[in-house]
Parts: structure tokens; C-alpha cells; sequence
């Protein structure tokens, strides 16, 4: 086969005098020309639909090879999730073996603490129960040795009693309930004030003394405000024999007759329960007397009450007096009515 020459072009440098170096062609390069039998297609080689099914089919083929048409969990995760649930199970065994020795401690304490809450709930329902039977017997007696088994220092009481209902009629009473249960302390003793619910509809307040071996009696002379002598005689035969009385105090300001001097005595309304009749005490300022009845008063008022105040009060009318409701408060018994402690007698007046 013979080779055509060659046809390059040549860059040739000519001088000129006047003008500046020009490149030439020197010869015409031979423009390229397409085949038309061999056009070159412009657009990329487009794969029938047959090739294109295989090329997926192929493809999904070596993804499912490898798995890739699932969605795994990685190997590395699954170990450490596995790691984690057998880490916390053995903490809490472990915890749990520790506690055991406290749960079982508390276990232990709970039970002991329900025994002592039965045990206790049985005590209270025992002295509910010893209570009520005391309050019973002695609200159903209808003579005076019925009573002297339910009533505090019976042998002390026995002839206030005796004497007390010849006079005054005894109306027995049955027992309903307790409406009202209010424990306290006198002098390092136990007492009771409940108000009672009878039969009939009607109530009654007694106290009531809690003795050592665990029964109950009730006080009776503050039950029926116990005097030596009926108020209303006392006022009209002003014995001038000190007398042991169930009061009520209250402060006031009446000075008249030889009581007249403010500044050296200090003056009392006395009163007692089923009389409207009252009394004028007085004490000198500074006595005894005056200290017990102020500190008692006092006491009252803290604790919510008023200015009228219960006590048992030593009480002395003058032998010679120009005033009917003038006495001298000889002595502060009680600061209630109830005696804590059996009384010493009453001194005889000359």
C-alpha cells in the first residue's frame, strides 16, 4: 500500500524591514472531513430493554449473595445489648442478695410492730371495756351501797353520802355510750372526764380515776357538787365555822362595809352550781390566797378558758359583819372540784 506524502503545515519566521515578525502559513492544513458512511453518534450507547432486565436481575442476584436485601443488625451491637442485660441482671441479683439481710430486718420489725399495735388495740378495748363497766354500775345504783363500790375514797365518802341523800333523791340512770373521752393528769394520777349518753336522751359529766391495778371509779362529789351544807341556808345562817365549798371564782370589784379598803384586799364573785345566789370573797393582796387564785386564773386563760374559774375554797363569814354576802377565803384547796388526794378535815373555829 502506497503512503500518501505527508502534508504538515510549517511555521516559517520572515523578517521584514518595516513590519514587525509575522508567522505565515506556508501551506493550507487539510481540513478533516467526516465519513458519511461512519458518523459518530452524539448521544452514549443505549442498551436494549432485554439488557437492562438482565443487568438488574444480575445485580439483585449478587445482593442477595451478600444479603443485602435484608435489613441485619450488626453482629457488634448485638453483643454489647447482650452484654448490657447480663451486666444489670447480675447487678440486681447481686443487690437483691445484698438487701436480703435488711428486708428481712424490716420484715421482722414490721411484724413486731403489728404485734405491738394488736397487743395495744386489745389493752384499749380491755380499759374501754373496765370503764364502761364502772360508769354502768355506778350510774344504775339506786342506794348507797350500790354506789360505794364504783365511787373514789368510798370510806371517806361513804357518810358525805348518806348524808347528802337524805335530802336529795337518787335517779339511777342507764347507760347508753360515751359522747366524749378526754384523758388527763392530776398530781402524777390518771383521770378521765367523759361525757356520758344515757337511755333517755339526756348526758351526764363524770371523772373518772384510773387506779393502779388498771379499774376505774368516779368521783362523786364533783358528779353532784358536794357541799357540807345547801347554799342558800348557808347564806342565811352565815356560820362563821370555815366551810369547805364547790365554787366558782371570778374577779370583781365590790368593796363595801369593812371590806371597803381597794388597796389592801382584792375582792371575788363566788357562786356554785345549782343556785344563782352568789357570795363576795376576799383575800388580802400578797397572801397566799391571792397568789393561788391568780396563778389558777391565769392558767385557765392560756388554756382558752375565761376569767371564772372552779375551786374548792375554804370559806369564813365574820361573827360580827354589817354586810349578808361578805366571807374572808380562809384557803385554796383545789384549783377544781374534784380532791386529787383525800382532804384534811376543817379546823374548828373558837
Amino acid at each position: 500500500m502506497k503512503e500518501k506524502p505527508e502534508n504538515k503545515a510549517q511555521l516559517k519566521l520572515v523578517e521584514e524591514e518595516e513590519s514587525p515578525v509575522k508567522l505565515r502559513i506556508l501551506e493550507d492544513a487539510e481540513r478533516l472531513k467526516p465519513d458519511t458512511m461512519a458518523r459518530v453518534k452524539a448521544k452514549t450507547h443505549e442498551p436494549h430493554v432485554s439488557e437492562i432486565i438482565k443487568n438488574e436481575t444480575d445485580a439483585l442476584d449478587l445482593e442477595k449473595a451478600w444479603g443485602g436485601d435484608k435489613k441485619t443488625f450488626p453482629i457488634g451491637w448485638s453483643v454489647l445489648v447482650a452484654l448490657m442485660i447480663c451486666a444489670v441482671g447480675g447487678w440486681v441479683i447481686f443487690n437483691l442478695f445484698k438487701a436480703q439481710p435488711a428486708i428481712e430486718a424490716a420484715t421482722e420489725a414490721k411484724h413486731a410492730i403489728l404485734v405491738d399495735y394488736e397487743k395495744e388495740d386489745q389493752d384499749v378495748r380491755q380499759t374501754l371495756d373496765l370503764m364502761e363497766d364502772s360508769v354502768r354500775g355506778y350510774l344504775s345504783a339506786d342506794s348507797v351501797d350500790q354506789l360505794l363500790p364504783f365511787v373514789r375514797h368510798p370510806e371517806r365518802v361513804k357518810p358525805l353520802m348518806e348524808r347528802y341523800y337524805q335530802s336529795h333523791k337518787l335517779h339511777p340512770g342507764e347507760f347508753r355510750h360515751f359522747k366524749r373521752i378526754r384523758s388527763m393528769a392530776m398530781d402524777s394520777l390518771s383521770f378521765v372526764y367523759g361525757r356520758v349518753a344515757l337511755q333517755d336522751g339526756s348526758s351526764r359529766k363524770v371523772l373518772i380515776e384510773q387506779l393502779d391495778d388498771g379499774s376505774f371509779r368516779v368521783d362523786w362529789e364533783s358528779d353532784v357538787c358536794y357541799l357540807p351544807m345547801n347554799w342558800e341556808k348557808y347564806l342565811s345562817e352565815q356560820p362563821s365555822q370555815p366551810m369547805d365549798m364547790r365554787v366558782t371564782v371570778t374577779p370583781d370589784h365590790f368593796y363595801a362595809y369593812e371590806f371597803r379598803d381597794e388597796s389592801r384586799l382584792l375582792c371575788y364573785k363566788i357562786k356554785t352550781r345549782d343556785s344563782d345566789e352568789h357570795l363576795f370573797g376576799f383575800v388580802e393582796k400578797g397572801s397566799n390566797q391571792a397568789i393561788d387564785i391568780h396563778k389558777i386564773i391565769l392558767r385557765n386563760l392560756d388554756h382558752g378558758g375565761g376569767r371564772e374559774q372552779s375551786m374548792i375554797l375554804r370559806l369564813r363569814f365574820p361573827k360580827e359583819t354589817s354586810s349578808k354576802r361578805c366571807v374572808w377565803i380562809d384557803a385554796v384547796l383545789e384549783p377544781r372540784w374534784t380532791y386529787v388526794n383525800a382532804p384534811e378535815p376543817a379546823p374548828v373555829s373558837e
